[in-house]
């Protein structure tokens, strides 16, 4: 799951995108003590991208709008941040970025918005399994400073 490299100075390996998203949900998802976690990392990535996500903001040029299955999702998004694609698409306007992963790898959902532009304007990239609803999810989830939304 992670890239491994040769022993000695300065020849590890690179971390790649994949890697970081691999790593990322691997500490990001509830397991059991002794459960498959490479295989619980296997079953989110494998989430297919809903073709019914809101896109109410143009997203073009941006490869992590293009994936079809949530780990490609995450590893585009890393790369369109590396690669200057996010910064260019943004043209110097703000913009918010907020990945939601169900900690029991039932779904994530990516939500980009421009939250300076009025009418306010976002897109949801959803990667769920069938039947997840995410009202269920966002329905009196504490925020950080404490109030519910």
């Amino acid at each position: 799951m992670i890239t491994v490299g040769v022993q000695g100075p300065g020849r590890g390996a690179q971390m790649t995108a994949r890697d970081a998203a691999n790593l990322f949900l691997a500490c990001a998802l509830d397991h059991r003590y002794g459960a498959d976690v490479a295989g619980t990392v296997r079953q989110v990535r494998d989430l297919e991208f809903n073709p019914k996500s809101i896109r109410l903001l143009p997203v073009d040029g941006l490869a992590c709008w293009a994936a079809p299955t949530a780990g490609e999702a995450l590893e585009t998004l890393i790369d369109d941040y590396r690669m200057g694609r996010m910064a260019a698409w943004a043209a110097g306007e703000k913009i918010d970025i907020k990945v939601m992963i169900d900690l029991r790898g039932s779904a994530v959902f990516i939500f980009l918005t421009k939250p300076d532009r009025v009418p306010y304007t976002h897109a949801v990239a959803d990667y769920a399994v069938s039947g997840y609803s995410r009202r269920t999810v966002d329905k009196g989830v504490p925020r950080l400073d404490g109030v519910e939304h």
